[in-house]
């Protein structure tokens, strides 16, 4: 076994066995990219939106259409003809094209990602994402290339937070429940991922994903509890 100087000043980091986590799952919107849909709105139509438009756009989240893009059980296409209906047909195509060129990296989930994989750990990705949408991130972030294993909703036909998508993910990749750490912005996601003993962190902003990451002793200040140095 090589020796350890402790008065060297480069660190590098061992591997995590004194850890019970070994995986790290991650959502995709609202964590490693953004997804906001009021600034979507702001950012398409500026001080032109207006309160129908804001209602409509709404209406539209909660009507379960975008959840069937998700899922795989509609296309971008019937999408747009969904909005046209009561915004027109050239206020549809800008919606729906802004809603996915938006979705652009998040430096903090980016840089907490990339501290995580450095140390050893095994990422994934459970992902309520459309195939359009994949396309556009995996073309601009190399985290999708990256990771030990992905399931997108859109292939396995299941979204979060239904129990079949987490099955999958466990099963597909023989993963032990206890050994994972699930991170994801809504709370819904993280209780169902519990349900199967996946322990969560809620993505309410990443400063405060990382200091959990800290008391998990996963992160410590940014590198891992368990170094030595050479």
């Amino acid at each position: 076994m090589k020796d350890i100087d402790i008065s060297a000043k480069n660190p590098v980091v061992a591997p995590i066995l004194n850890n019970k986590y070994k995986n790290i799952i991650f959502d995709v919107g609202a964590v490693l990219v953004s997804w906001n849909p009021s600034e979507i709105l702001k950012n398409t139509f500026g001080s032109d939106v207006s309160t129908s438009v804001d209602k409509y756009f709404g209406a539209f989240i909660s009507s379960g259409i975008w959840a069937d893009l998700d899922r795989g059980t509609a296309t971008l296409p019937q999408v747009i003809d969904f909005l046209t209906k009561d915004l027109g047909e050239s206020t549809a195509n800008k919606l729906a094209s802004s809603m996915i060129d938006h979705l652009t990296p998040i430096p903090d989930g980016i840089a907490i990602f990339n501290e995580i994989k450095s140390l050893g750990y095994n990422t994934y990705i459970l992902s309520n994402m459309s195939e359009p949408a994949l396309k556009k991130i995996a073309a601009e972030n190399d985290f999708v290339s990256r990771v030990d294993g992905a399931i997108w909703s859109y292939k396995t036909k299941h979204i979060k937070p239904e129990p079949e998508i987490y099955q999958i993910l466990l099963q597909e990749y023989s993963l032990k429940a206890e050994e994972c750490i699930f991170i994801d912005d809504r709370e819904e996601n993280i209780k169902a991922g519990q349900s199967f003993g996946i322990d969560g962190i809620i993505c309410t902003d990443h400063q405060f994903v990382r200091q959990e990451l800290n008391k998990l002793k996963i992160l410590f200040n940014g590198v891992s509890k368990g170094f030595f140095y050479e």
